[in-house]
């Protein structure tokens, strides 16, 4: 796997429709379940430009985007390392894609000399709940993100 920060809106799109319970929740419930190339570039433009934020992709070794992460290094109450988005695409597993990733990840800003990677899915989203707890992630609190949903805060120490 390799990961970089290059990814175009078309391959994005697809990572961004492989769960259209996640775009109805991430466009507060307005019926929404697929987002398009529009939706994809202005994701990757805010993921660029909004402040201590990065965007990672992760490639198969034939240069298929199979993941993509939104992280804020650092996040501006906790500041440590805040996963913001993790993104699979439909047609590979999650484990085998996302679990080596956020080690590659975590054993970079471990090296880097943070000391914990923070993360607050959805309440309402089980699944990546249980992902996030699978991969060494503890519940901290509940709270409201920006556009008041309740997300439950998840906290892994590195290093």
């Amino acid at each position: 796997m390799n990961i970089d920060s290059k990814i175009e809106p078309e391959e994005l799109v697809i990572l961004l429709n492989a769960d259209p319970v996640f775009v109805e929740a991430s466009t507060l419930n307005t019926g929404k379940t697929q987002f398009d190339l529009d939706d994809a570039a202005m994701f990757i433009w805010q993921s660029e430009v909004m402040e201590n934020s990065r965007l990672f992709s992760v490639r198969d070794p034939d240069g298929l985007l199979v993941a993509a992460l939104t992280v804020l290094i650092p996040h501006p109450e906790e500041q440590q390392p805040w996963i913001g988005a993790l993104f699979v695409h439909p047609d590979v597993d999650f484990d085998e894609v996302a679990a080596p990733a956020l080690r590659a990840l975590e054993e970079r800003l471990s090296s880097e000399g943070w000391q914990a990677m923070y993360v607050s899915p959805m309440r309402s989203d089980m699944e990546r709940i249980e992902n996030w707890q699978v991969n060494g992630y503890s519940f901290i609190e509940p709270r409201l993100d920006n556009n008041e949903r309740e997300v439950l805060v998840h906290r892994k120490p590195l290093g």
